[in-house]
């Protein structure tokens, strides 16, 4: 009765306030495996409610080292981000001064149509290269 239940709560989870929190199990997103709400269900399925805590106790912890693993990817991403921008700053000054450069924001905000005889014209930036370096990324 208590697993029943228990399987039937953690559905009810799945469908109603899994999609809608704004997250997903750092464990599904950094391995590619279950969430931990699937594997739990499984493990109470499999083993029974009271012999399913001790693995389900070991997928959070393994949860909580992805979550670890992902904020560090995540902070060095920033930090190389960031070291990139500032290596990048001329680039960007270009980019933000040259409307007419499809490939920067004030371009893409303002650029006027093109006429018949710039269609040979390329979508790239003629006079900056911008590359990974676009503040605006």
């Amino acid at each position: 009765m208590l697993t029943k239940l228990s399987i039937t709560t953690i559905n009810l989870y799945q469908k109603h306030i899994s999609p809608h929190k704004g997250y997903c199990c750092a464990h599904r997103a950094y391995t590619g495996e279950d969430s931990c709400s699937q594997y739990a269900k499984v493990a109470i399925a499999e083993n029974g409610l009271f012999s399913a805590f001790p693995l389900i106790k070991e997928q959070f912890d393994k949860c909580s080292l992805a979550a670890e693993k992902m904020r560090k990817e995540r902070e060095k991403k920033k930090k190389e981000k960031q070291d990139d921008a500032t290596e990048c700053l001329g680039d960007a000054a270009c980019e933000l001064i040259d409307p007419s450069c499809d490939c920067n924001i004030l371009g893409r905000l303002f650029r006027k149509k093109k006429s018949h005889s710039d269609e040979y014209r390329s979508n790239e930036c003629d006079s900056c290269d911008v590359g990974d370096c676009h503040p605006f990324h």
